[in-house]
């Protein structure tokens, strides 16, 4: 799990996020760090209801640790559990894959 304190860190060196975002299965916010205020309420809501529909109708995994990955021409939203009752959601305005974002979250959480 990241730590919140982390989030602000995680914006400052990596220029392609938008938001890095904590967030309950159900879709509300619990913490976050954007680059512009509106991001975040603006996406918690669909995000957690992409997540639930991708399990439920067995698009990934309901294993320890599903992830959802969904690219756009300017960028992408990541989704993963961060524990049994939240998510941790990054938006970004480039593309990227799978691997290069969990890199980049598996690597912070190695600093600490």
């Amino acid at each position: 799990m990241i730590d919140t304190n982390e989030f602000s860190r995680l914006l400052d060196e990596n220029p392609s996020f938008e938001a890095v975002v904590r967030m309950s299965r159900d879709g509300l916010p619990l913490f976050s760090r954007a680059r512009t205020a509106g991001t975040v309420d603006q996406v918690v809501a669909v995000a957690a209801g992409l997540f639930a529909s991708a399990l439920e109708s067995g698009l990934m995994r309901d294993d320890a640790a599903p992830r959802l990955l969904v690219s756009a021409g300017h960028g992408a939203l990541y989704l993963r559990t961060d524990d049994d009752r939240t998510l941790l959601l990054l938006l970004t305005n480039n593309q990227c894959t799978e691997q290069q974002l969990e890199t980049i979250i598996d690597g912070d959480i190695k600093r600490k």
